[in-house]
Order: structure tokens, then sequence, then C-alpha cells
């Protein structure tokens, strides 16, 4: 049986290296049990796999862990594990739509890939990384409401610890509602982007 986990270790592998996946890769996303190909269906389709662009008609439940996977292989896809993330409104909307369509997909599913991409890879906080996170933000905030409120924002905001990259913490700050950024975390952003181009932008949300 083939192990979904080096399944998508090598995705992320490729993706890194190419923005783009293999011929063999997408056989191999085709050959996963069922619940696990129907989580990646959406992004496999996203990243260029032929054979996704008819997602599986199953009704299998997909578990939180493999949507959150899905969801990164779309955000590598944009390079979003460099400095220089690619992308347009209708890249953003195709990639959202995948993240909602998956069976069981939340709004969810992509704040918790964002969190994990841009502290794996230790990305930076550029303009380009900075207008991504907050374009994707904004459209789930205002196109998906219901779904944005039903996060579970204490387990997220647990996540931003104190090795949370600056990347990281622009999430934070854009993502987390108010009551639940606590003293802690809003001094440690505050503090980790003071000196970055974006100080007044965390100060002012922060103050408000």
């Amino acid at each position: 049986m083939i192990d979904p986990h080096e399944f998508l270790k090598q995705a992320e592998l490729e993706l890194r290296n190419s923005k783009s996946v293999s011929a063999s890769l997408c056989q191999t996303w085709d050959a996963l049990p069922d619940p696990v190909r129907t989580a990646f269906a959406q992004a496999m389709a996203f990243v260029g796999c032929p054979q996704a662009a008819t997602p599986p008609t199953t009704t299998a439940t997909t578990s939180e862990a493999d949507r959150v996977g899905a969801a990164r292989l779309m955000l590598l896809k944009l390079g979003l594990d460099g400095n220089d993330p690619r992308w347009s409104s209708f890249v953003v909307d195709r990639l959202l739509r995948g993240v909602m369509r998956n069976p069981g997909g939340s709004v969810a599913d992509l704040f918790f890939a964002l969190r994990a991409v841009l502290g794996d890879y230790a990305t930076e906080l550029s303009k380009p990384v900075a207008g991504l996170i907050k374009e994707l933000v904004v459209r789930c905030f205002t196109g998906f409401r219901e779904s944005y409120e039903s996060v579970d924002w204490v387990r997220l905001v647990q996540g931003f610890g104190s090795r949370a990259t600056k990347a990281q913490l622009y999430l934070a700050l854009h993502a987390v509602p108010p009551q639940f950024v606590s003293p802690q975390l809003a001094g440690t952003i505050a503090r980790e982007l003071e000196g970055t181009a974006f100080r007044e932008e965390a100060a002012s949300a922060l103050a408000g």
C-alpha cells in the first residue's frame, strides 16, 4: 500500500524544485486509498495532474491532516516556500475553491497549512509574501465568513510560539481575531516586525 506521508513528501519536493509534479506522482495519487485520494484531488488538479481534473465521486470522509497537506501543496505551487510567490486574483480564487470544495474543507485547513509552510521553509517576510498572505486572509474573511468564524483560533494561536518566523507573525496579525491575540503574542508581533517595512502596519493593527 502506498504511504500517504511519503506521497506528500515527494509532492512537496517536486513542487519546490520545479513548481510542477511528475506523471509518476500523479499515478501515485491515483493509487492512494480512497479517503486520501479524495482529500488530495483538488490540490492535484491545481498543481497540474490531468487525471485529477475530474475529482473522485466518492463520498469518503477526509481527515484534517490530509486536507491541510493538500492546502500545503497548493501554496507551494505558488512558491510560498520562497520570497517571491507568483499569484493573481484568478489563481487565488482557484486555490480557495480547491480548499473549500474538499469534502469537509474549511478556512482552517488553509490557515493551518499557511502557518506550517511559512515556518517549515522559513519564508522571509518580503512584500510579495506579505501581499499573498493578506490577500488570502481577506478573501477568506469576505468570501467564506461562516467558515472563517468557525476556525479553532485557540489551537491555531498555539502554533505561533517563541520561534515563530516574521512571516508567520504577519499571518497572525491579519488572520487572528483581536480577542484571540494574547498580550504575549501581540508583544511578539510588535517586537519582531519592528525593524521591517511592516512596522507601522503592525502597530496600527495592534492598536485597533
